[in-house]
């Protein structure tokens, strides 16, 4: 088994809780992924970039913490 497949689920769940209006469970499952995979690091620009126009900058903000400090 590849590990794309766990990189998918975890972009998958970060993009079912972007939806729900939960970004920071989003910016955990996209850490995950990054985790995986370094191919997710082409998605936080758009990521966090949607997160910042729905959310504003202090979440944003949060979110990156999450990301870099993970």
């Amino acid at each position: 088994m590849y590990n794309d497949e766990i990189m998918m689920l975890y972009l998958i769940l970060a993009c079912y809780y972007c939806m729900n209006n939960k970004p920071t469970l989003a910016s955990f499952w996209l850490t995950m992924g990054l985790g995986v995979k370094a191919g997710v690091i082409l998605l936080l620009p758009g990521f966090l970039g949607s997160i910042q126009y729905n959310h504003g900058t202090i979440v944003l903000l949060k979110c990156l913490v999450l990301i870099i400090g993970f």
